[in-house]
């Protein structure tokens, strides 16, 4: 159990602070820098927007296709707890939009860039997440 405990410990401090590590520098993952070069293109409201729907929509492809990498790495037991969770996840993904575009649809066309990035946000963790068991895995 105390092994476990520092697994987990490893994983979330993985998580927290990037995909990959080079020369002791943080590199920052090649949508966020997609987002940045695209966000620094387009200034006005509608075209933020745009870039955090295609990164939003990059970062989805990115959690399917690590969490079908990890289902190959992993065990029978811990692959179907790894399938329940991601189900569960799922399912908070769409509450949490649910719920943010009923809030923020009040708040006025500022606000849709704040919706459009939590959204993407909401879906880089995840993918940060599976990523960091995929790098724990490799240790």
């Amino acid at each position: 159990m105390k092994n476990a405990k520092i697994n987990v410990l490893n994983i979330l401090f993985i998580s927290i602070f990037a995909f990959f590590s080079v020369n002791g520098q943080i590199a920052i993952h090649p949508i966020d820098a997609e987002m940045t070069n695209c966000k620094a293109q387009k200034s006005d409201i509608l075209g933020q927007i745009e870039c955090e729907i295609t990164a939003y929509q990059k970062w989805s492809l990115e959690v399917d296709r690590v969490y079908n990498v990890l289902l190959t790495q992993l065990d029978n037991e811990t692959r179907l707890i790894l399938k329940e969770e991601q189900l569960s996840w799922t399912k908070l993904r769409d509450v949490h939009l649910e719920f943010n575009s009923k809030f923020y649809s009040k708040q006025g066309s500022m606000i849709l860039t704040l919706l459009a990035s939590k959204k993407t946000d909401f879906i880089r963790q995840r993918a940060v997440e599976l990523n960091s068991y995929l790098v724990a895995l490799k240790k």
